[in-house]
This record gives C-alpha cells, structure tokens and sequence, in this order.
C-alpha cells in the first residue's frame, strides 16, 4: 500500500514538472528522475520478494476458509427467502407496475405533441405568405402606399440634381464675367503703371534735392566751418578745430612739462602713488598671492565668461543631478552653476598646479621684485615674466593632458567625489563632461596668461615712443580733410546733383520716352515678368485661359451627369436604380417560393423555397394524402403503435403476464427459511474472515518489517538530499530572472495604483520613481557579469559583479528617468512642465532609443522586458503632451538701454510680444463677444454642455453649438456626454453654457480708478444712440472692447487697413 502511495505521488510529481517553464524543467529533471528511480526500485522490491511469499500465505489461510464455508452454505441455503422476497417486491415487482403506467401516460403525450408541432408549423406558414406580401408591390393593402413612398424619395432625388446642374450653369457665366472684367482692368493697370512711374521719377529728383538742402547741406556747412578757417570770412573762430587744436597743443606742453617736476605735490605726486600702488600690485605674483590670482581668473572663467565651459559643467549636473550633494545645488532646482561649485573647481586646480607651475614662478619673480628698486618698468616686467612663466607652464600641461601628476579625468574625478553624496568609486557617466571643463579652463587659463604677459610686454616697449609726433599727425589731418570737403561741396550743387540722380533713374528705371510714358521697359524686371516684353497681351491669354479652363471643367460629360433634351439629369441612373431593386425583389421572392425538388424523396432538395419547405413540414405531420413525404409521420406512428403494442398485447411477452410469474415465483419458490440461512451464513463467514484476515495482516507486516526497513531507510535518504536540492533549484529560480521580476512587479502593485488615484503631479511623480528605480535597479543586477550565479570552488570569495555594456544602457536609462520624475517633484516653479522638463525628456527619449532589452533578457521570454520598454516609451509619449512655451523662464527685456538708462525703442522680444498681442486682440475679442452673448442669461448656449453631439435620434437636433463652437476654436472637445471623457475640456452635468458666462464675467476692474475712468469715457462704451452702457464693473470683454477700439484708431493713423500685413 506504501509502494502503492510512492509511485502515485511520482507520478504526480512528474506531472508538476510538466506544469513549468522549460528552463525550470532542465534544472528539475535531473534530482527528481533520482527520487523517481529509487522509488521505483523500491517498488519492484516489494513486488518481487515480498508479495510472493505474502501470495502464499493467502492461498494456504484461504483454501482453509473455503473448506469452512462449503459445509455451512449447504446447510443454510434456505435462510435467503425471506430477503429475496422483500428484495424482489421491493426492486422488481414494484418498478414494473410503475413502468406499466408510465408508458400509457407517454402514449397520451405523444399523441398531444403531434397536434402541437401541426399547430407550429401553421402559424411559420402564416409568417412566410405575410413576407411574400411584403415583398410582392402587386398584392396587399398597405405596400402600394409605402413602394409610393419610394417613388416620392426618387422624384425629391431627381430634383436636387436639377438644382446641382443649374448652380453648376450660373457659376460657369459668373465665372465668364469675372474674368472679363479683369482683361478690362489689366489694360488700365498698364497704361497706370507706366504713368505712374514717370511721375514718380520726376518726384524723386525733387526730393532728393529737398532732402540735400535742408537735411545734408546745412550740416555739411557746419562741418565744414568747424574743421578749419572760413573760407568766406578768413577769420578765426573760437569754435573751429584748427582754432581749437593751437589752444590745445599749448596747454599739452604745459602739462607735460609739470607731470616730469620733482616735486611732490601737484601731478608729480601722484606718479609717486602709481609707483607705490605697482609695486604692491607686483607683489601678488609671488606664491600665495599668485594662487589666489589664478584662482580668481579660474573664477571668472566658470562665471558665464566662457560659454563652452558653462554648457559642460551644466550638462555634468544635468546628467548626475540626483548624485550632487545640495550644497552644490542651486535651491530652486536648476542646473545653474553655484558660487561654491566654481570655487571647489578653481581651489582644486590651483591645488594641482601648485607644485609643478605656480612655486617655479615665485623662485623666479620673487628675486626680481626685491632687484625692482620702485620703478614702474621693472614691477611690469617681473609680472610679465611671470605671466609668460605660467602661460608656458600651462602649455606644457595641455600638452601632457594631465594637471600635475592627475589626467584631467583623474581631476574630475576627485572633484565628482566630494560634491556627490555617494561614496562609490565607479565614474558617473557624465565624468566626461566635467573633465572636458576642466581641459577648457586650463586652455582659457592658458590664453589668459598669454595675453596679459603680450599687453605687459607691449606697455614696457617704449622703442617707438620717440616716433610719435601726434601734433603733426593732427595738423596734417586737418588739411586733408579740407579737399573732400570742397568736392563734397561741389558735388552738392542743385544742377550737378539733380542730373547726377536723374542718370542714375534712368540707369536703375529706364530712360524717359514721350506722352509720359518709360521708353524702356526691360528695366522694369518685375513687370515683364507678369506682361512679357512690355505687352499686356500675355495676361490677357492667361485670364481668358481661365474662362476656358472653367468652361472644360463643367462639361456635364466630363463630370459624369448628361442631361436629356428636356434639362432633365439624372434620369438614366435614377432608372437604372429602379430596375436594380426590381431584379432584387425578384430574386428574394425567388428564395422565397422556389418549387425546386419534390415531396417524394427522403430529404428536402437544397434549392427549395423558404415557403414550399414549411408547406412540405406542414405536409409532412399529415396523416392524410400525402403526409407520408420525407417518411417522419410513418416513423412516428410505427414507434407509437410498438409502445401501444408493448402495453396492449396478451401473449407471454405481454408486461401483464411478467408481473404475474414473478409473483408466482416470489411465493413458491423460495424457501421460508432462506433468511435464517443467510444470517447463519453471514455470521460464520464474518468470524472466519476476520480471523483470516488479522492472521494475513500480522504475517505480512512481520515479513514488511524484517525485509524492507533497511531499503526504506536508504529511500528516505536519497528523497531528503533531491528534496534539498530541488528546494534550492526552485529558490534560486525565483530569486532571479523573469520569475523574481514578475514577484517585483506584483509586490509594486498598489504603488501603480497610488499613481493612477494621485490627484497632483508631484505625487504622481514620487509614486512613479519609486516604482521605475525598483525595477531598473533589478534589472542592472541581472544583467551584470559575472554574477554570484556561476559556479564557485570550494573556500574562494563570491565574484563581484561588473558593469557589462547592457548594464550601462540601464544605468543610464535609470538616471535619465530619476533626473525628470525629481525635477517633476522637488522643483517649486509657477508651471509644472517648463524648459528643464522638455530638456530632461528629451535626454530619457535619446537613452531609451539605445534601450534594448530583448538583446539581454532571457532567451525564453523577451516580451516581458520589451513589455517594459514599451511601458516606458507610453510614459514618455504622455509627457511629450505638455505644452511648454517657447519663452518658459526667460526673462524678457522690454526696452532697451544705452547705459543703464532705458529708452522708448523695443526690444525684439518686445516687437515679438506686442505683435502677437495685435494679432490676438481681434480673435479675443470676437470669441469672447460671442461666448458672453450666447451663454448669458436665456441666451441659445446657456443650456448647453462641452460636448459635440446629442444623443437623440433626430440627426437635425443632434449637433451641439457650444461644442461645434470651442471645436472651431481649436480645442479637443468630448464627443458626448455620456460617453468616455475623450476631450481637453470638461464634460460635466452640471456645467453649462451659463457656468462659462458666470466665469467670463466674475473678474472686473473696479479696483483700478485710471483705468476705469479712461473705459467709462471710452468711445467703446457708448452705444448707437450715444449713451453709456456701463458705469462700473467692466469685465475681461470691456476691457478687451476698449483696447480694440483704440486697435483701429492706430491703424486709422497710420492710413493702413486693420488687417494689412504693414
């Protein structure tokens, strides 16, 4: 029995496996056919040995029992009458009667059922004849009236077609006019333009002169005064240069003069400040000085002086955001580089150069500074030593692509590892973007250096000094300028500039011809292009190609409709669809009452009509004629006459005469006694097989106990150590791979749901970064190598994992997602998606593009991480619905400044603003003006909701003005009501057009006095008849009203149509 249990419990076991994926069935396999071998010898075992000798103490006790019960069944036999006799009326006797009835209540029922089925069938005949009268137009009371409804909706058919054929004729003639009238209106353009140009050529020699003497010539004079001595008056002037310049040469020798005195007081004195001033100025290059010096320089490198830098270092925070500590972070949440970030970058540069650059320049400036004896030349020349000492040091520094004994990675490096709050020594991936600054830096270091030795040494060369005669430079400037000022002034006289400009027309224009007209009309580039060589005969062909063009299009042919000799159109088809709908009425009365086939054969022929198949089924159930068709009646009648027969008939085989030998029998045959044997019987039988029994059971458990104790043992051992290893196989399974990420997946359920019931985004966001780092974090594990997974020897450590290139796209996909959803939650800004967003989105778009998990996942079951892509890709799509404005945190400047004085001119974002605005105000204004009408108090939209359709059968009543309305405006509107919110606006019961005028109304301006006053006496605010509409509470359309207004008086200004492009 125990053999028995085994095997059926292996068997279920092998089931199982069956049950599991293919990678846990290969790792299974192995320790579970272990178990079922050992179980199965153990079986054998016990069939072979034990059974046997079992088997044959069972026939011994057996054969002894038989002999003992032989003896007292004969002696009991006769105890059995009284059991069968209850038995016999209770189990035969009994059921047959009941049968008896059962079979007359069944022949009544049969009976009954054919009359009904007759009655069916009937009433699916009646159904049919009423189908064929529907479809028949000839035959009853009501279809003529309805095939006349038909013809009515034809004939309204017909009549629209009409109408299209006339509408297509007037458009044609219209059409024609039109374009005659414009042949007729390029002629007077022609004969305009060449008049106009003449005139407009005469004017411009006028005005140029105009503009010569009253704008250029007296300025010219002035200048001309100004510069030297008059050349009319032949006197000096106190405002004239050349007077001016004489005073100032003299006053140049005086001062000259005084700043070389040693004395110490007056100018003097303050040369000996310069002095003293530069040589403590020069003591700052020694070494702690100098340190702080290229600290500073390094400073003002980082402080938006070098754009390249700063768009690194903001990349680095960027890409490792999460990583830097806030106290290199700026408190509003952008990447804005910190005052304490730049002086971390410049303390650990300095640091670096120390030793190889910056102490070599104190050994060589020191000694020079002491030698320096309080001269300027000597302190600028120690200073500019020791800029060339470290631009040449720096030099030698790129060049080696180190600072110090340090890479510039290395640098970074050590920068990255004090601002980030993780301890880890593996790179970010953004490194490289800080060690890229800090090459730049030591580049604008470098250049910084240069160029302050190179000005240095150019103060300190003073060989050309000597040279420079500036007084002789000027005077001899002085006269020549005076020659182009007498050929401007000849060059300005009216004759000479008037045909000097009239050449110049006639070049650029074409030169005059006669009536007025320009001769030469090739000049006029942009004209011949529209009239060909001076003719307006092209044009002309080209507006009445347009005539013919049109007339071509509406040939009735071209387009399909050809109307008879009455006007009529259509007719043809509209015939045709009637023959159509005849043919079909044809072929469904076809279907209907097809005699195909006849009554006589065994089946019904396929191709019988619907109505000659329920007359044959009518048939068919008749007795009488020809109901014997398809046989079904003969065959219902045979099987009732056998039920009748079986009731009815007298022989032996009649139910009757069973009932009455088994009575008969039940009280003659059996002996009186039969149940005293039986109890006797049963009694004796009892005891012996009990002792039998417990005799059977102790010899078997001694022979099980002596035999197999030992081989059970030796199974139970094998079964513990498989058990052991298929618990750690199973273990291990779901602790990794696609098992433990569904186990991860499952545990995060309700966070999904924390993030689909968030009713803000900040909570949404903390929700949804939680739940994406779990799973990415999982994944980075599984796809790193080598992992704790492979097989070890016995006393060696586990192997660490490492970053595998599929690990490094996780990596940076995790980093991108935890860089947006924080900027999502820790920013504190007026607008929840701002520039910073759409640039963070866009770095999680580029890194999922590389993002491929079927390339690393188990080769069994990819879909489950494409399944995450794809869910990541979604996220993405989603947020890429946010609108973010082109000048989010931009900060615009409105007027322009010379100095720090603002002026009245605009700058460009200003001009941009103001023109949207323009643009805007006429669109406002009308939208808003009919939005206000419409949904006030009864107004049409007040009752109305934000959708496009009523749910309501009439398609005339079933259109939404107030949804059609905001649709036209652009917005995505719910299609209905009642169904799915499907748009951007709220679709809700209780909000109606009335709920929008009550919100379009609630702000005023009543609080702001100028204001007010200006509107209340605003032209905008008198009605037809010239009285106020309003005295107080001017809402948004007020004020909207009032500025459009003074929209037109601008125009009106300015001679310009309101919607002109000027």
């Amino acid at each position: 029995m125990m053999a028995t249990k085994m095997a059926a419990d292996v068997n279920q076991s092998k089931e199982a496996l069956k049950q599991l994926d293919n990678n846990a069935q290969n790792m299974l396999t192995p320790p579970l056919n272990s178990i079922h071998q050992a179980v199965d010898a153990f079986t054998k075992s016990a069939e072979n040995n034990d059974l046997q000798v079992l088997n044959t103490t069972v026939r011994e006790q057996l054969a002894n029992l038989k002999t003992l019960l032989e003896g007292e069944v004969a002696a009991r036999v006769n105890e059995m009458a009284t059991n069968i006799d209850n038995a016999f009326e209770k189990k035969i006797h009994g059921p047959l009667k009941q049968i008896n009835s059962e079979l007359g209540r069944v022949k009544v029922a049969l009976e009954g059922w054919i009359s009904k089925a007759k009655k069916v069938v009937k009433a699916a005949m009646n159904k049919c004849n009423e189908i064929i009268k529907k479809l028949d137009g000839t035959t009853g009371t009501d279809d003529p009236e309805k095939r006349k409804a038909v013809e009515i909706a034809a004939e309204a058919l017909r009549a629209k077609a009409q109408k299209l054929f006339d509408a297509a004729d007037s458009v044609k003639n219209e059409i024609g006019s039109w374009v005659g009238n414009a042949t007729g209106k390029v002629g007077d353009l022609d004969l305009a333009l060449r008049k106009d140009l003449y005139d407009i050529k005469n004017s411009i020699k006028e005005s140029m002169w105009d503009y010569i003497t009253v704008d250029i010539l007296p300025q010219f004079n002035v200048v001309k005064d100004k510069v030297g001595e008059n050349e009319t008056r032949k006197t000096k002037d106190a405002g004239n240069i050349n007077h001016n310049w004489e005073e100032l040469k003299k006053k140049i020798t005086e001062y000259s003069n005084d700043i070389y005195k040693h004395e110490m007081n007056g100018v003097s004195g303050h040369i000996a400040r310069i002095i003293t001033n530069m040589g403590t100025y020069a003591g700052k290059f020694t070494e702690e000085g100098f340190k702080a010096t290229v600290k500073e320089w390094i400073i003002n490198i980082v402080n938006d002086e070098n754009e390249y830098v700063n768009d690194k270092l903001q990349k680095y925070l960027e890409n490792n955001y999460g990583q830097v500590s806030h106290t290199y972070k700026n408190a509003d949440g952008t990447n804005d580089i910190t005052d304490t970030f730049r002086n971390l970058i410049a303390q650990v540069i300095v640091q670096k150069l120390q030793n190889e650059v910056i102490k070599d320049i104190d050994r060589m400036v020191t000694p020079l500074l002491e030698a320096a004896d309080d001269k300027i030349n000597q302190y600028l020349q120690a200073v500019q030593m020791g800029c060339d000492q470290l631009a040449g040091g720096l030099e030698g520094v790129i060049e080696a692509k180190r600072v110090a004994q340090m890479s510039y990675d290395d640098v970074a490096g050590e920068i990255e590892t004090i601002i980030t709050t993780s301890k880890n020594t593996v790179p970010s991936l953004a490194r490289s973007h800080l060690a890229e600054a800090v090459r730049r830096i030591m580049i604008a270091l470098t250049l910084i250096a240069r160029h302050t030795g190179n000005e240095l040494k150019r103060i300190l060369d003073t060989s050309n000094l000597d040279e420079l005669t500036l007084g002789a430079a000027i005077t001899q400037a002085l006269k020549d300028i005076k020659k182009p000022i007498q050929d401007l002034n000849d060059a300005f006289e009216q004759q000479q500039c008037q045909r000097q400009v009239g050449t110049r027309l006639d070049t650029e224009i074409g030169r005059d011809g006669t009536a007025g007209k320009i001769f030469d009309l090739g000049k006029l580039t942009t004209f011949a292009k529209h009239n060909g060589k001076g003719s307006k005969k092209d044009l002309e062909d080209a507006i009445n190609n347009i005539r013919t063009i049109v007339q071509e299009a509406l040939e009735w042919s071209k387009i399909g409709i050809k109307p008879d000799q009455t006007g009529r159109i259509l007719q043809a088809e509209l015939q045709h669809v009637s023959t159509e709908l005849g043919k079909f009425a044809d072929a469904v009365k076809g279907l209907v009452q097809n005699p195909a086939g006849t009554a006589s054969s065994n089946a019904p022929d396929q191709g019988r009509g619907v109505q000659k198949l329920l007359d044959d089924l009518q048939k068919i159930l008749d007795r009488q004629g020809s109901g014997y068709m398809y046989t079904l009646p003969q065959a219902l009648e045979d099987v009732k006459n056998e039920i009748v027969a079986i009731l009815d008939k007298t022989d032996k085989a009649n139910l009757a005469y069973i009932l009455a030998e088994a009575t008969t029998f039940h009280t003659t045959t059996i002996p009186t006694k039969a149940n005293e044997t039986l109890k006797a019987i049963n009694n004796y039988v009892a005891d012996a097989i009990r002792r039998t029994t417990e005799h059977i059971k102790n010899k078997a458990q001694g022979l099980y106990a002596a035999r197999k104790q030992m081989e059970l043992a030796t199974l139970k051992s094998i079964v513990n150590e498989q058990k052991s290893k298929i618990q750690n196989i199973i273990k291990k399974d779901n602790a990794s791979g696609i098992k433990c990420l569904l186990s991860i997946i499952d545990g995060n359920h309700e966070t999904l749901s924390q993030i689909s019931d968030a009713h803000d985004t900040k909570t949404a966001a903390v929700n949804a970064k939680w739940y994406v780092e779990t799973l990415t974090k999982y994944i980075n594990e599984q796809v790193k190598s080598p992992s704790n997974d492979l097989p070890k020897s016995k006393g060696t450590q586990p192997v660490t994992s490492q970053t595998t290139p599929s690990s490094q796209l996780v990596t940076r996909l995790q980093s991108r997602t935890y860089a947006l959803l924080t900027h999502l939650h820790d920013n504190n800004r007026p607008f929840t998606f701002d520039s910073k967003f759409r640039s963070l989105l866009h770095d999680l778009t580029s890194a999922l593009s590389t993002f491929n998990p079927a390339a690393f996942a188990n080769p069994h079951h990819p879909q489950l991480l494409d399944a995450l892509k794809a869910g990541m890709k979604g996220l993405v799509k989603e947020m890429e619905k946010a609108y973010v404005n082109r000048y989010d945190s931009r900060k615009i400047k409105w007027e322009e400044l010379k100095g720090k004085q603002a002026t009245d001119e605009l700058t460009d974002d200003a001009t941009r603003c103001a023109k949207v605005f323009m643009s805007c105000l006429p669109m406002l204004l009308n939208d808003l003006s009919k939005v206000k009408e419409r949904c006030g108090h009864k107004g049409e939209w007040s009752t109305k909701h934000l959708h496009i359709d009523h749910e309501v059968q009439d398609a005339r009543k079933r259109k939404n003005p107030l949804g059609t309305f905001f649709r036209d405006c652009g917005y995505n509107v719910p299609t209905s009501q009642t169904s799915k919110q499907d748009g951007e606006l709220r679709c809700k019961y209780e909000l109606k057009g009335s709920d929008i005028y009550a919100k379009l109304v609630e702000h005023t301006i009543d609080g702001v006095p100028d204001i007010l006053k200006h509107i209340t006496d605003c032209e905008s605010n008198y009605d037809e008849h010239g009285k106020k509409k309003k005295e107080s509470t001017f809402d948004v359309v007020d004020l909207l009203s009032w500025l459009h207004t003074h929209f037109h008086d601008y125009y009106t200004g300015l001679s310009l149509r309101p919607f002109s492009r000027q």
